[in-house]
């Protein structure tokens, strides 16, 4: 299974940094919500051809005993606030229902609670309840859900075209969690393919690379998966408390589970566990595709306002 070449992507100062983590020695915020450093690191995953892994014992210790290390469950996992579903979000959907004869389950604001007042904490609940969009209440919910049940969580905008959840599940039998990139292009504003953002040095120096949140395929109780609902409900706490909405990409999003991520592959920077494996999707364009629907251009559209967005605790 390759790995990273840390020194390759690190400086020395930064790689101190890693190895006090590793050791314990170091506050773990000061590292991992560092912008630079988490794209550091989500390139050189891309470039090593990924993989970090879990330990057993990291794996058992997140749920008291209960870990088991079976297969990602076979089952299509979305979310969409209303009960009444745009007829483009439907078609969507309807791509993904009955796919390789997996199980398919949506959930809307409504149902998503439900689930999450029986089987979650009630800070859970409640940070759930103050997300102030159907976008970040998505976000709290898959990590929930996932934790929970395991699954394949994709968003209700991608349709589906090669993907096939029996040669995921081939090409992908020894991962625990799998998840697929992103490239934000500074200069142009706009997405572009994370390979040749990594690949490319000219076109990385002007990109934030990320993991999405969007395709999560993860086995139920992953630690990562754990950590990222930790600082998702800590985040929402601390932009209550300051009155303030939280930011949706930055909060919840991408950049919540980039640094989850991050920081809790660090943990292994000094040794290298055999069980737990992370995979990545490189090519999740060519499996499904992210559709420009009609909500899009309306306030159900997280990027919409640019005002939320943009809006940080402190």
């Amino acid at each position: 299974m390759p790995s990273i070449n840390w020194e390759k992507y690190f400086t020395e100062a930064e790689l101190d940094l890693l190895a006090k983590h590793s050791a314990g020695t170091a506050k773990s915020k000061e590292i991992f919500w560092n912008p630079e450093l988490s794209f550091k690191f989500v390139r050189a995953c891309i470039d090593s051809d990924i993989s970090f892994t879990a330990s057993s014992t990291d794996l058992l210790d997140s749920v008291q005993g209960n870990f088991t290390t079976n297969h990602i469950p076979k089952k299509i996992v979305q979310f969409w606030a209303q009960k009444d579903i745009p007829a483009d979000v439907h078609l969507c959907m309807n791509s993904w229902i009955g796919t390789c004869n997996g199980e398919y389950e949506l959930f809307n604001d409504e149902s998503a609670r439900d689930f999450i007042a029986k089987f979650c904490s009630k800070e859970q609940l409640e940070a759930y309840d103050y997300s102030h969009h159907p976008a970040m209440r998505s976000d709290v919910f898959r990590l929930l859900y996932l934790f929970h049940n395991g699954g394949y969580y994709i968003d209700a905008d991608d349709e589906r075209r090669e993907f096939d959840i029996n040669k995921i599940e081939k090409q992908h039998k020894s991962f625990n969690l799998i998840l697929s990139p992103l490239a934000h292009h500074l200069s142009s504003n706009k997405m572009i393919n994370p390979i040749k953002a990594s690949t490319d040095s000219e076109i990385a120096r002007e990109c934030k690379l990320y993991y999405n949140n969007s395709p999560i395929f993860a086995i139920k109780n992953h630690p990562i998966i754990g950590k990222a609902i930790e600082y998702a409900v800590e985040n929402i706490f601390l932009c209550k408390k300051s009155g303030l909405l939280a930011n949706i990409h930055y909060h919840t999003g991408p950049n919540n589970l980039t640094y989850s991520t991050f920081e809790y592959c660090a943990r292994n920077f000094l040794s290298t566990p055999s069980e737990g494996h992370i995979g990545i999707i490189k090519d999740w364009d060519a499996l499904a595709t992210a559709k420009c629907l009609s909500y899009q251009a309306d306030d159900r559209n997280w990027r919409s306002n640019a005002e939320i967005y943009n809006v940080r605790a402190t």
